[in-house]
C-alpha cells in the first residue's frame, strides 16, 4: 500500500501534491482515502494547499491535446470524503499544464486588504478555462492577464476563459467585485448561469445568491441580459450607484440606488445590512465561520435586522439579534442554532 510520507524536509504543498496524484492515479484504497480525509482535518492549510491544487484547471478542450502525457486512462475513483475534493485526472494534468502556461503565485495585494487574503496573476494560454475556489474565511485577489483585477469573496467559485474576442467569467457561486481594464475590442462578460453582465471597463459587485442575484455598479456602464435569451436582448442598463437584483429566474426584480461602503465592506471585512433578512445576513456571515449558524425554522429567516459587523465578530452580531428579536442560541462543537424560545 502507497503511503504519503510526512517528512520534515517536505512542504505542505509537496504533500498535498503527492496526495492529489495518488486518489487521481485510480487505486487509492478506502484506507487511503481515510488517511487523506484525517490529513485535511488536521491543519487549515492542509485543505488550502489542496484546494490551490484541484482548483487549477483547463477546459477539456485543452486538455485533450496533452493527455498524452497521462501514462494510464485511470478507473474512477471511489467518492469518498475526500473524493469530494477531486476533479479528476484530467484536472491534475491540467493543473501542472497550467504552471508551464506562466500562472504565477505573488505575495503582494491587490486591494487594501486585511490578512487573511491570497493573490494570484495570471498570462495563461488564450482558450484555456482557469477556475480559482476559496475556502471559508478566505477572500482571494486575482489578476486577469488583460489588467482586470477581481476580488472572489469567501465560499466563491468562478472560471475565466479569455480570447481574442472576448472575456468571459463565470462565476458559479458567491460574489466578487470586478474592477475591469478597458478594451473596446473585448467586452468582459460575467455570466451568473441566468444573467449575462457585459461591460468593456468598469467597476461593478456581483452577488449570487440561492434567492437572487444582486448587480451593483460603483464605475462606468454595466448591460445585464438574460443568459437564455437568443436576442441577447438588453433586460436593463445599470449606472453608477444603481443596483439591480434578479430572480433567480434571471428576470428582473427591481432596480434601486444602494450605499457603495455598505455593499462593497465585504472586501474590507466588513458586513453591514440595513433591515435585511436574517437569512441574508446568516448567509454572508457564515462565509467567514467554520461553526455554521443554522436556523431551526425558516420563519426566522425573515425576520428583519439592521446591523455592522467586522467578518470576524459575528457572535457579536448574533447577541444582537437575540436581544431584538427574543431568539435563543444553543452552541455546539460544529454548529450554532438560532431558534425561537
Amino acid at each position: 500500500m502507497t503511503v504519503i510520507d510526512s517528512k520534515k524536509d517536505k512542504t505542505t504543498e509537496d504533500i498535498a501534491q503527492e496526495w492529489f496524484l495518488l486518489i487521481n492515479s485510480g487505486s487509492a484504497s478506502e484506507q487511503q482515502y481515510r488517511a487523506l480525509d484525517q490529513w485535511l482535518e488536521q491543519d487549515i492549510k492542509h485543505k488550502q494547499a489542496f484546494e490551490s491544487i484541484r482548483a487549477l484547471w483547463m477546459s477539456l478542450d485543452l486538455v485533450e491535446d496533452i493527455e498524452s502525457f497521462l501514462p494510464v486512462e485511470p478507473e474512477e475513483a471511489p467518492r469518498r470524503g475526500a473524493a469530494n475534493w477531486l476533479m479528476g485526472a484530467r484536472a491534475m494534468t491540467a493543473a501542472a499544464f497550467l504552471i508551464g502556461c506562466g500562472v504565477i503565485i505573488s505575495t503582494g495585494s491587490l486591494f487594501d486588504g486585511f490578512g487573511n487574503e491570497e493573490t494570484e496573476s495570471l498570462n495563461a494560454t488564450a482558450g484555456a478555462v482557469l477556475q480559482f475556489a476559496t475556502l471559508t474565511g478566505k477572500i482571494q485577489n486575482i489578476e486577469l492577464e488583460d489588467g482586470s483585477l477581481v476580488k472572489l469573496d469567501a465560499e466563491s467559485e468562478l472560471t475565466v476563459t479569455f480570447s481574442d474576442k472576448k472575456r468571459y467569467v463565470n462565476l458559479l457561486k458567491g460574489r466578487a467585485f470586478f474592477d475591469v481594464a478597458k478594451d473596446e475590442a473585448r467586452p468582459f462578460i460575467v455570466d451568473t448561469g441566468e444573467n449575462l453582465v457585459t461591460v468593456k471597463g468598469t467597476a461593478f459587485d456581483i452577488r449570487k445568491s440561492v434567492n437572487d442575484v444582486r448587480v451593483s455598479v460603483l464605475e462606468g456602464v454595466v448591460d445585464v441580459s438574460k443568459a437564455k435569451d437568443p436576442s441577447n436582448e438588453i433586460l436593463v442598463q445599470l449606472l453608477p450607484g444603481k443596483q439591480m437584483l434578479a430572480k433567480i429566474d434571471g428576470s428582473l426584480k427591481e432596480v434601486r440606488s444602494f450605499d457603495k461602503d455598505k455593499q462593497t465592506g465585504w472586501t474590507k471585512g466588513h458586513l453591514s445590512f440595513s433591515q435585511a433578512r436574517l437569512e441574508d445576513i446568516i448567509i454572508d456571515a457564515n462565509k467567514y465561520r467554520d461553526n455554521k449558524i443554522v436556523l431551526s425554522e425558516q420563519s426566522i429567516g425573515d425576520l428583519l435586522f439592521t446591523t455592522s459587523f467586522d467578518i470576524e465578530q459575528s457572535d457579536q452580531m448574533l447577541e444582537g439579534v437575540v436581544y431584538v428579536h427574543g431568539l435563543e442560541v444553543a452552541n455546539y462543537e460544529d454548529v450554532t442554532i438560532l431558534s425561537r424560545k
